[in-house]
């Protein structure tokens, strides 16, 4: 199963990037949203699905977890594919998708091209709950185990999470997760301390 690929991304259009991972590139279908995050030509990290069907394989891109998380709440409504869920996911990013979904705002779904009214109510009907747990459980990001353990210290936990992400994006991308995270748990301490974050 893949995870994720971090390499060169070239951004091909609203519905196809590709990813060069040590000479090899993969091809991944990804939303009109992932698109415009990505930056074509430099190196970033592209989250990945594999869909797997009898006859065919195929590799779907996010921008983040969030977005890949939605994907495959989508994928469990009877008569949502792959093709329709980013369809979905380039007419609403995945934050204001959960949004129209938990205030059962009809209309904003049945705007997306592809969908209708009928089933932007089977959408709602079958996510409402589910999409809420997905907030209220792991939404700390790639980096959960250090915002928790910063928690634990003490910090306020949506700061803590900030900082991390804030500092994450400065780590070299080769840097092995185990000591990513203990720069990141260190660094973190060191900012949160100056703020007054304990």
């Amino acid at each position: 199963m893949f995870n994720s690929f971090t390499g060169k991304v070239l951004v091909y259009n609203d519905s196809l990037c590709t990813v060069d991972v040590g000479g090899v590139e993969y091809a991944l279908t990804v939303s009109a949203t992932a698109a415009r995050s990505f930056s074509s030509g430099t190196v970033q990290r592209v989250i990945a699905y594999l869909h797997h069907k009898e006859d065919q394989m195929k590799l779907y891109g996010f921008v983040d977890e969030e977005e890949r998380d939605v994907f495959l709440k989508l994928l469990k409504v009877s008569g949502v594919g792959p093709g329709l869920a980013m369809k979905i996911l380039s007419g609403l990013n995945a934050g204001n998708l959960k949004a129209a979904i938990e205030s059962e705002d009809v209309n904003s779904l049945s705007l997306i091209p592809g969908l209708g009214k009928k089933t932007a109510q089977k959408i709602i009907l079958s996510l409402q709950g589910s999409i809420a747990r997905m907030d209220s459980g792991s939404s700390d990001g790639p980096y959960a185990d250090v915002v928790n353990a910063l928690a634990d210290m003490g910090f306020e936990k949506s700061l803590a999470k900030d900082t991390v992400s804030s500092i994450a994006r400065d780590l070299p991308i080769d840097l092995p997760t185990d000591q990513k995270e203990e720069r990141l748990l260190r660094e973190a301490i060191v900012q949160l301390s100056r703020k007054g974050g304990s």
